[in-house]
């Protein structure tokens, strides 16, 4: 079974407005992805999705913390993560590829959107470059 399927969020049967949606993440999720860096965590996702008649605007909030090894000690270590991130999704008549990170763009024949590979690249990109265990009691919020 594909752990991941979950995340396949069909949006033909919302109607327009505001759509509430929770998740967790734990370490099915990061080991989904081959060479994750993140090997466990457990974090919470609530996604807010607004959708229009041409696009769709997602908010999320992921709170909670990703188990990292330190780049000095390599000892494991928690880091907590708060991050609240939006992804615009555009409705086209063929899918467009667009340069702007904060845009998808989806034919209009689509019927679901999968947030897994967004939300594990917003999450990766909130682990610092250099992973410190001293530097462990510091959130990371992302806007």
């Amino acid at each position: 079974m594909n752990p991941l399927k979950q995340f396949s969020l069909p949006f033909t049967g919302l109607k327009l407005g505001i759509h509430q949606f929770e998740y967790e993440l734990d370490d099915t999720f990061f080991n989904a992805f081959e060479y994750s860096l993140i090997k466990s965590g457990n974090l919470k996702v609530d996604l807010e999705l607004e959708k229009q008649e041409t696009m769709m605007l997602l908010k999320f909030k992921v709170i909670g913390t990703v188990n990292l090894d330190c780049d000095k000690c390599l000892s494991e270590f928690p880091l907590p993560i708060n991050l609240y991130e939006r992804q615009i999704v555009k409705f086209a008549e063929a899918e467009l590829e667009s340069d702007d990170d904060e845009i998808i763009s989806l034919s209009r024949k689509e019927t679901a959107i999968d947030i897994s590979v967004p939300l594990y690249e917003m999450i990766n990109v909130a682990v610092p470059y250099i992973k410190n265990c001293e530097q462990a009691g510091r959130t990371v919020i992302r806007k």
